[in-house]
């Protein structure tokens, strides 16, 4: 979803698959006035305090997400929260957003995407050729609508998957606010379906390359390795 928080001057923009709705929702209680009560579930909120886009429900009208001005949901494209903020604020105002190393991503996303599929699977190598075809098939995000607009990257702080509690900590302090790391909440995990496999057992030379292309915009801002070898594995 999108946040937008007046107080504390900052704008999050969702990504996929990045620990972006643990993100947002510690985040969210400086977008919305005093005594919110956050909760997984959530409908738009407008207030002078802010926007809490809607999460977890069905975004209208139909894809691209909230393309209808005014329309505030789930992974809206920056183009569109610049369009309905307007330039002065939105340029005004700190852009954050949540990256992970993008092999890691791409496991996540398939057993997030395939979760009936991977349970009948017969064994892992039934996974990993379904993973393959899903890599090659490119049926994955990359986020670009989310961090680009006319391709200027517009993001001014990511939080970080592999570092989240400290990442989030300080873009609160920056900001002027407060987070308790003890109480992040843990959404939309994949941990069941992953078990023990190594990250590098699902990739090819083909898969790597396809990866390294397709999510480029990360690999060339943040020092991620670009072998799945080397990449820190996680579960949400």
């Amino acid at each position: 979803m999108v946040l937008v928080s007046n107080p504390h001057r900052f704008i999050f923009l969702k990504t996929s698959k990045t620990a972006s709705t643990t993100a947002e929702m510690a985040l969210e209680p400086a977008c919305a006035p005093p005594g919110h009560q956050v909760q997984e579930v959530v409908e738009t909120l407008v207030s002078e305090y802010g926007i809490v886009g809607s999460r977890m429900l069905p975004c209208k009208p139909p894809p691209p997400p909230c393309a209808e001005k005014g329309t505030w949901c789930n992974h809206k494209a920056a183009s569109h929260v610049l369009r309905d903020l307007g330039a002065a604020r939105f340029n005004a105002y700190t852009k954050l957003t949540t990256v992970r190393n993008p092999f890691d991503k791409c496991v996540s996303a398939y057993h997030w995407l395939n979760k009936a599929k991977v349970a009948r699977a017969s064994g892992f190598e039934q996974i990993r050729d379904g993973f393959r075809q899903f890599i090659h098939a490119r049926e994955w995000k990359n986020d670009a609508q989310n961090v680009f607009i006319d391709g200027r990257y517009i993001i001014d702080r990511v939080i970080r998957f592999e570092q989240l509690a400290h990442d989030l900590n300080a873009v609160a302090n920056d900001l002027g606010f407060r987070i308790d790391p003890a109480a992040l909440p843990h959404t939309k995990s994949t941990a069941q379906t992953r078990k023990t496999i190594p990250l590098a057992e699902y990739y090819d030379p083909a898969t790597i390359e396809i990866v390294r292309e397709h999510m480029r915009w990360v690999f060339e801002r943040y020092p991620y390795p670009d072998h799945p070898q080397y990449a820190q594995e996680g579960t949400l």
